[in-house]
């Protein structure tokens, strides 16, 4: 007995698995839709899948005990998604896609992707509480005649990984932009079936929404804050409103620090003294001869990915932080303990190097014979300074951010260094002061 071929497939195509792709309507499954596929999501610097990823990805949709839950579109913010349920992402596994590139050409097995079958509840096969057409009807419907025309979207937790080169650098494509994080998943929520996803192509968040910032928001704020009560969360989140506003708008006069201001002002007078006269010609004593002491002091005043104390207890500078600002050659000065009245040198002067190695922001400094710079030598040579710190304006900073798998108040990774300081002891500890003996490594 001959069997005859239908004259069309219920499959799309079978994947290297060798597992179907396409929609049973018997069963009411959608198989192998793509659920996370590896490279750069569409909102540009946002983050990027990798192998690593996607194999994590797997792992955590095998774990969920009925499947990872599915829904037609997103909860947006006045539904929490009740009434929307789809069904359930289950038999997760790799597959690679081709891509087309730009002249046209389709190139396969480039992109790994993660594919999963999305078994359609019961419920979803029935008219929704609003009305209309059962969603599950739609989804498979729409597979079926355009499956370009819907995607998909994870709603997950992540930890970023940023990529660093060899010094410690955030690594750069041949454009010179600073390559995404990459996201390392940790939960998943949901797979959910969207208009355009982030991270596919076709059927990771919903950048293209109007709400979209919302959206991110809200998710910040759920990591942030955890378990916390909504007393907590309100106060803390209308401090930052008053700080965001003040920085953006001008903070008005009840906000005037009458000491920052002058502070500023004197640290700018002071670098236009020394900047117009890096070294005196004659001798003067409030300000030292050209002499300079034989002792070189060395060590590091910024450290990277380090945490600091008192009020920069979760900060931290990312390295290459004053890359932009060190190229521009702009004038540092050297001072005691962040005192203006105490320049021991400066970069214009010669007596003062700084660069940035693996490790921080190091410095190399031989004071000025004056009193400022004989008590630096004195102090390090006795053990009490031991530390040293630097002056800056934070240029750019990401807020609330993870670096290393910690949250962090804030990431600085542009600022303008002005100044450095020896002292005791800085706000980061591994910052230090000493006497040079050798040359430091990478000067």
């Amino acid at each position: 007995m001959r069997t005859l071929l239908k004259e069309t497939s219920d499959w799309l195509r079978v994947d290297s698995h060798g597992q179907p792709i396409g929609v049973d309507r018997k069963r009411a499954i959608v198989h192998g839709f793509v659920i996370a596929q590896e490279g750069p999501f569409k909102s540009e610097g946002r983050g990027e899948f990798d192998g690593e990823s996607l194999r994590t990805i797997v792992k955590l949709t095998r774990s969920a005990p009925n499947g990872l839950k599915s829904r037609f579109t997103h909860p947006d913010l006045s539904s929490d998604g009740l009434g929307k349920f789809l069904g359930r992402v289950k038999n997760p596994r790799l597959d690679t896609i081709g891509v087309r590139e730009s002249d046209g050409q389709l190139k396969v097995n480039r992109v790994e992707v993660v594919r999963g079958d999305l078994h359609i509840d019961a419920t979803a096969l029935k008219t929704p509480p609003e009305g209309g057409r059962p969603l599950g009807d739609y989804v498979m419907a729409l597979a079926e005649s355009d499956p370009d025309a819907l995607s998909s979207s994870l709603v997950l937790q992540v930890d970023e990984a940023w990529r660093l080169d060899r010094h410690g650098h955030p690594q750069r494509d041949a454009d010179g932009n600073e390559l995404p994080p990459l996201w390392r998943p940790t939960r998943l929520h949901a797979s959910d079936v969207v208009d355009t996803g982030d991270a596919v192509d076709g059927f990771l968040s919903v950048a293209g929404l109007p709400d979209a910032a919302v959206r991110r928001g809200a998710e910040i704020l759920d990591r942030q804050f955890g378990n916390a009560d909504a007393a907590t969360i309100r106060a803390r989140c209308n401090s930052y409103l008053d700080r965001y506003i003040n920085r953006r708008f001008g903070s008005g006069d009840s906000e005037y620090d009458p000491a920052r201001d002058a502070e500023k002002a004197l640290m700018r007078r002071r670098l236009a003294e020394i900047t117009a006269d890096p070294l005196p010609q004659q001798y003067d004593p409030a300000r030292g001869s050209m002499a300079l002491f034989d002792e070189t002091l060395t060590g590091w005043c910024v450290v990277w990915n380090k945490m600091g104390e008192g009020h920069v207890a979760n900060q931290l500078f990312a390295p290459g932080a004053f890359d932009a600002s060190l190229a521009t050659g702009c004038n540092i000065i050297a001072l005691v303990d962040h005192d203006w009245e105490q320049i021991i040198g400066s970069t214009y002067a010669g007596n003062l190097r700084v660069w940035p190695d693996h490790y921080g922001l190091a410095y190399r400094l031989t004071p000025r014979d004056n009193p400022a710079g004989r008590r630096a030598v004195a102090a390090t040579q006795s053990g009490e300074f031991q530390g040293a710190s630097a002056g800056y304006d934070v240029q750019y900073e990401r807020k609330n951010a993870m670096w290393a798998g910690v949250y962090w108040d804030s990431i600085i990774r542009q600022a303008d260094l002005y100044e450095i300081s020896v002292l005791p002891i800085g706000a980061y500890p591994q910052a230090t002061c000493t006497i040079a003996r050798d040359e430091l490594v990478g000067a």
